[in-house]
């Protein structure tokens, strides 16, 4: 959120909250962040392909939530 948030560069943001998935897939604030980037820039293929996998991480309920909304 740092470098979204002090240089407004959301590029560097996604990438950043990217290397973090990279490294930890199930990592709830980088994707919270990475869906808020998403629907902010309306860059509805890449939040279609996050929230994919995002149902792929998550257990239980959500997950189907997650499919359904992609």
């Amino acid at each position: 959120r740092r470098s979204e948030e002090q240089l407004a560069d959301l590029p560097a943001a996604v990438a950043g909250y990217e290397a973090i998935l990279s490294s930890n897939p199930k990592d709830v604030r980088a994707l919270d962040r990475l869906e808020e980037i998403h629907t902010k820039r309306r860059a509805y293929d890449a939040l279609a392909d996050l929230l994919r996998r995002r149902a792929e991480v998550e257990t239980g309920s959500q997950s189907g939530d997650y499919y359904l909304r992609a």
